[in-house]
């Protein structure tokens, strides 16, 4: 090898490696070899919105009688948007195999007049219908409201008119108020024992609510 050793045949060609090695990891992360200006490619990470029922209905919870409580009732709408859901909560209608068990405390023919969310209040214009119930009774009407709507997104604090006219909300939690949140209501919610008596007859009603309801009530005994 004319007098030349390993060493001095290997050092020169330390520097030619090194490029090697630079450009095989600039290759592997996937950026160009080239000398113009390119975009830098970005990930997009997206997160699917949850499956809906076929037809492309929607589940909401709404808000029923029962034993004097109240307990949310998986229900299909065409869309959870908080007029849907409402109209949906004020017909007149209930499963008959559960008629005897559930009820509502919203009067017959109450209707909505209109329903604006500004930030995360809710404002809930009802017919004159509405007005027919007082006491108690209204009271878990307007929870079977607050109830449900609360669980929708972006709404945290309810207001009712009848007729355009502002109604008093008589919470449970702090009297009358103007505006209300679920946490008004908690106590209303039915315990283990009430749901558990008022379905003794019709078990697989009590396996829909049972989780919900639990579910809820922890909700709202952390927010609380």
């Amino acid at each position: 090898m004319n007098g030349l050793g390993f060493a001095d045949i290997v050092r020169p060609l330390r520097p030619m490696c090194v490029v090697l090695t630079v450009a095989l990891i600039i290759a592997g992360c996937g950026i160009p070899m080239d000398d113009h200006p390119r975009a830098i490619a970005t990930t997009t990470s997206t997160t699917s919105a949850p499956s809906l029922p076929a037809g492309g209905q929607a589940v909401a919870y709404l808000y029923y009688v029962i034993d004097e409580a109240l307990i949310p009732v998986p229900t299909t709408v065409h869309d959870r948007s908080p007029a849907t859901v409402i109209s949906e909560l004020l017909k007149p209608a209930i499963d008959p195999a559960d008629e005897k068990i559930l009820r509502t405390a919203l009067p017959t023919g109450t209707k909505l007049r209109s329903a604006s969310l500004a930030r995360n209040r809710l404002t809930i214009d009802l017919s004159a219908e509405a007005s027919n119930v007082v006491g108690v009774s209204r009271q878990r009407a307007l929870g079977q409201v607050v109830l449900t709507v609360t669980q929708l997104d972006q709404v945290s604090e309810v207001r009712f008119q009848i007729e355009g006219e502002s109604l008093q909300i008589a919470s449970p939690e702090r009297g009358d108020v103007e505006t209300a949140g679920a946490c008004d209501f908690r106590s209303l919610l039915a315990t283990d024992d009430q749901l558990g008596t008022a379905t003794a007859s019709r078990p697989s009603l009590f396996r829909e609510v049972s989780a919900p309801l639990v579910s809820r009530s922890n909700a709202l005994k952390a927010l609380c």
